[in-house]
């Protein structure tokens, strides 16, 4: 006997497999940008690292315990 699917599964099924093809036509169009100073490749590196940098300096700026406590 098999369980009902839940929403909240399917929903998750969803979202990823969007995330998955809008990702691949982002990356297909940053590719083929030509400029004299960047490549494609280039840009899609800066695109998909930039918001990648920020997030890390939120999470040390922010949720990260801070070390001047006492020590337990």
């Amino acid at each position: 006997m098999t369980r009902p699917r839940s929403p909240e599964r399917l929903s998750v099924s969803k979202f990823s497999s969007s995330s998955i093809v809008l990702g691949g036509l982002l990356a297909f169009g940053l590719v083929r940008i030509e400029t004299p100073v960047l490549t494609g490749w280039q840009f899609l590196f800066l695109i998909e690292a930039i918001p990648t940098i920020i997030m890390a300096f939120m999470i040390l700026l922010f949720l990260l315990p801070s070390r001047s406590g006492t020590p337990s």
